[in-house]
């Protein structure tokens, strides 16, 4: 029942670690690891306790991801 056919990302505004999470191939360990180290895109702080991700930039990574997947360098 949680298929991303049943909810998708905007592709305007901004979300929260949580709500990426069930678009992505990995937990959050991995999306904060590689979020510091450049495999996916940098979050903004918006305040000292909120950080949230571009969905735009979301959505980019997520397509280049399904058109290379075998083109891991």
């Amino acid at each position: 029942s949680n298929s991303l056919h049943a909810k998708y990302l905007p592709p305007q505004g901004m979300s929260r670690a949580s709500q990426l999470l069930p678009f992505l191939p990995f937990g959050s360990s991995t999306l904060w690891a590689w979020s510091r180290d450049g495999r996916f895109p940098s979050p903004i702080r918006l305040s000292n306790t909120m950080t949230a991700w571009r969905n735009a930039d979301v959505i980019e990574w997520l397509n280049n991801q399904t058109i290379s997947n075998d083109g891991e360098l």
